[in-house]
């Protein structure tokens, strides 16, 4: 922000024109004062995509809470709890933003900005209702906390041994969500163009298109190693990479990223009792108290455990499907 937009800012508000010195203060880095002037201007929305905005720049794909950012990411929550803020007006105003409802009628800024809530709670319940509700749109800041959702939630540790057929159904659904979002990623042609992917892994290319500059908090040089060509580094420790690498290497990653989950949730589940073989002692009523792994039905009950388990089997098919690889003697060989 220059010194004229500086000055504009505050003559801005004091004319009433609150949402045009919100945007200037937000491109100034400076979001609590944003987000007071957007709730003055009468948009909540706006104000909390503001939030969610910095919440990215900080809290990309794979990122937590680290000495990096943690104070910056404290201080973005008490601010979405409406703690710690400027006025009590604004900290009632700011209140309002906490009582969110996962329902489609509430907007994307909203939305967004309690998955971020969940995210630091560690929320699957949430996170898993939201992933579907993104994931339902083609807008690029849903899209990408679609795919943020879903990976957080492949993160998580599944006990899958004890579940029943309806939860490991559930599962399936969520992993087919998961399978068809990062597969159509992984195929996606100049991925560093993409708006929804620079929003995800945390970089910014450049107007020519040749560079990228990747934020510090964002996994890209750790995960990536040196598999980039380093330009150049900016103040605040940004890194500026070849932009083409960059889209070829994510393509890659996700592709990776794919497989293994997909890989280790298929062979989780061959330890689950729903793809389990029945007890034939119990079956027979040789062992009417038989504490075995084994599944335990009546003889009545046999021909819909069969249909129950064939269609787990039938979806199991389905889902993994999602990890091949693009080309067919690749997709052979991993079948083989």
């Amino acid at each position: 922000m220059d010194d004229c937009n500086l000055e504009k800012a505050p003559i801005l508000e004091d004319l009433g024109r609150y949402i045009e010195a919100g945007e200037l203060r937000a491109a100034a880095g400076d979001t609590i004062d944003a987000i007071r002037l957007f709730i003055l201007g009468g948009d909540q929305d706006l104000a909390a995509q503001c939030l969610c905005d910095a919440f990215w720049e900080q809290m990309p794909y794979s990122m937590t809470v680290t000495e990096l950012n943690a104070e910056t990411v404290r201080a973005l929550e008490e601010v979405s709890n409406g703690i710690n803020v400027a006025t009590p007006q604004l900290k009632n105003e700011v209140c309002t933003l906490s009582t969110i409802s996962l329902s489609l009628r509430f907007t994307n800024g909203l939305r967004q900005l309690d998955m971020f809530r969940a995210l630091l709670a560690g929320d699957e319940v949430t996170l898993g209702i939201l992933s579907e509700v993104f994931c339902g749109s083609d807008d690029a800041r849903q899209e990408a906390a679609g795919l943020r959702c879903l990976d957080y939630l492949s993160q998580q540790e599944q006990v899958i041994d004890s579940m029943t057929f309806e939860e490991v159904e559930q599962l399936q659904a969520r992993l087919q969500l998961f399978g068809t979002r990062f597969r159509k990623l992984s195929r996606g042609q100049n991925l560093q163009a993409s708006a929804s992917v620079q929003r995800l892994f945390g970089f910014k290319l450049e107007d020519t298109g040749v560079e990228a500059t990747v934020f510090p908090t964002s996994c890209i040089p750790t995960l990536a190693g040196q598999k980039l060509s380093i330009k150049g580094s900016g103040e605040k420790g940004n890194l500026v990479v070849n932009a083409q690498e960059l889209g070829f290497w994510i393509a890659q990653f996700v592709a990776q990223r794919l497989v293994s989950v997909l890989y280790n949730y298929g062979a989780a589940c061959l330890r689950s009792k729903p793809f389990s073989s029945l007890c034939y002692a119990y079956l027979e009523g040789w062992k009417q108290d038989c504490e075995c792994r084994r599944l335990h039905y009546r003889k009545e009950e046999v021909p819909q455990f069969y249909n129950k388990q064939v269609r787990l089997y039938l979806k199991q098919l389905h889902v993994l499907s999602q990890g091949e690889p693009w080309e067919f003697g690749e997709r052979v060989t991993q079948r083989k």
